[in-house]
């Protein structure tokens, strides 16, 4: 009984250990502009505070991380960043080209950002600003983005289906070629929006819809 105990003990020391490894994630506080990341996958659940502007994380395994700060100009390009958390973060002109933020939350200033063949679905994007970004072949399913701003947005081709766009600022958006089905679109700014008719759209609410000088389906 005494030596089932001793390796009962022992081995809950092991695992203790373990745990306490596993959870012992990356931390980057301070000034790290302009600096390379490029490729490493030792950045999952990292945590970032400061300013991270114009850094490189192409490739990057960003999976749950966190940034607080600025990341203005900075290179996410093909980065998993699946449940990555922006924390009210300034992320203008970042590149999020072929990047995986599905379940992130985009929190934050993301105006004149490439978005293009990125995923986005499932990610929460209360109050952010998406100003003249581009989304070309983006990936929007279940999409949360209440009082968002896509002002001057591009959209070409995107897929936007069962997404949360209430309130939203639409205006001046190009929408040519997008795929729009089952959103909630209620009181959405749609001013100067056009609608052309390659744009597939089905089973969307814009009930209470701001549409001056656009051309509504």
């Amino acid at each position: 009984m005494k030596i089932f105990f001793i390796a009962l003990l022992s081995l809950s020391t092991i695992t203790s250990a373990w745990s306490a490894a596993a959870v012992d994630h990356k931390k980057f506080i301070g000034d790290f502009r302009g600096k390379s990341f490029v490729g490493r996958k030792d950045l999952r659940y990292a945590y970032f505070e400061g300013d991270i502007s114009r850094a490189n994380f192409t490739g990057c395994d960003l999976t749950g991380a966190t940034i607080k700060g600025l990341a203005l100009n900075t290179n996410f390009y093909r980065a998993n960043m699946r449940g990555f958390q922006f924390q009210n973060v300034n992320a203008a002109g970042s590149n999020f080209a072929l990047a995986n933020l599905s379940h992130a939350l985009v929190w934050g200033r993301f105006a004149d950002g490439n978005f293009r063949m990125a995923v986005l679905d499932f990610a929460n994007a209360h109050d952010s600003n998406f100003d003249r970004a581009i989304f070309d072949y983006a990936s929007l399913h279940k999409f949360a983005g209440t009082s968002a701003s896509f002002f001057k947005a591009r959209l070409y081709r995107a897929n936007v289906i069962g997404s949360v766009l209430y309130n939203v600022n639409m205006a001046l958006s190009n929408v040519t070629g997008a795929v729009f089905i089952d959103n909630d679109l209620r009181k959405t700014n749609q001013y100067h929006l056009k609608w052309p008719t390659t744009t597939y759209f089905k089973n969307n609410n814009m009930a209470g819809r701001f549409f001056e000088l656009a051309n509504p389906q």
